[in-house]
């Protein structure tokens, strides 16, 4: 994981270019690196359906930022982040599987996005910083809900024994 990080630290300015598209290295280092982790799932069928589910939200939201002319009050990448991570919650409950969705289906969903907007002559890079920013927080609430999880379980065994032990004296 760390090999994994420390590589796209270090491709993070480079840009591929494929036919009329351009992509970031880093983007396809994340889509390697998700298929990676699904991969290694159990139920990958259900994890790709929750990908696919995913990738069609998130393109579905970035085409009612093209065409709403009022945009909301926080910055897209606070409330992308929040839904994308609501969305994965509800549909994933391993951590890994959560933090594979997320990055597959987020992935896919900017590609969609910008495959059919390319059609309109609109020549973006797919993969832009402002995309690895909205996959940083959404990495990052799933992370600490993770954490808060452990957290509450490790409490809550401490708390249960020394219930018993106050019980067996």
């Amino acid at each position: 994981m760390g090999i994994w990080i420390l590589l796209c630290i270090i491709f993070a300015e480079w840009i591929i270019h494929l036919y009329f598209y351009s992509f970031s290295a880093v983007f396809l280092l994340i889509i390697g690196g998700a298929i990676y982790l699904l991969g290694k799932c159990r139920s990958l069928v259900y994890h790709l359906f929750s990908s696919f589910t995913l990738m069609i939200g998130y393109s579905a939201v970035r085409y009612w930022e093209q065409i709403t002319p009022v945009w909301f009050i926080l910055p897209r990448y606070v409330i992308y982040s929040f839904l994308l991570t609501f969305l994965v919650l509800l549909m994933v409950k391993d951590f890994y599987s959560q933090i594979g969705v997320c990055l597959l289906g987020t992935s896919f969903g900017e590609i969609l996005f910008h495959i059919t907007v390319g059609g309109y002559g609109f020549q973006m890079v797919i993969g832009e910083m402002a995309f690895l920013d909205l996959l940083l927080c959404s990495l990052g609430i799933l992370t600490g809900i993770h954490l808060l999880k452990i957290g509450r379980a490790k409490l809550y065994a401490s708390l249960h024994t020394k219930h018993s032990m106050e019980v067996a004296k």
